[in-house]
């Protein structure tokens, strides 16, 4: 259950909404983030969950029996997460060596290197 919530949240949300919040105004950002998140976001994400339910099919099949025209919907959103996973792998293997990196002293990145020539 942590894994698919996790999943849904995305690392992207972790790493990238501060400086989400920073770019664009700060705290301001935040109120019309969660209007539309509570608006849109939670909305169509129940509804993808429910169809899933009611149709008892999988991301591939549910929207080709909405209609045939949509079928290629779930072929893209399993594209789509297969090169979000591959993207996501890089972040969580930087993190992995920068969290190993820190045990060393003194700091790998505490100073700039002398052979740069800076």
């Amino acid at each position: 259950m942590l894994s698919i919530i996790g999943y849904s949240v995305g690392l992207g949300n972790i790493w990238r909404f501060p400086y989400l919040c920073q770019q664009n105004g700060g705290g301001a950002f935040l109120i019309p983030f969660g209007v539309m998140l509570i608006l849109e976001g939670i909305p169509l994400f129940l509804i993808e969950l429910g169809m899933g339910q009611k149709m008892r099919l999988g991301a591939l099949g549910v929207w080709n029996n909405v209609h045939p025209w949509l079928g290629g919907l779930g072929v893209a959103s399993a594209t789509v997460t297969f090169f979000v996973a591959l993207y996501y792998n890089v972040i969580i293997t930087w993190c992995i060596f920068y969290l190993f990196s820190s045990f060393n002293y003194p700091l790998p990145w505490a100073e700039c290197p002398k052979e740069n020539g800076t």
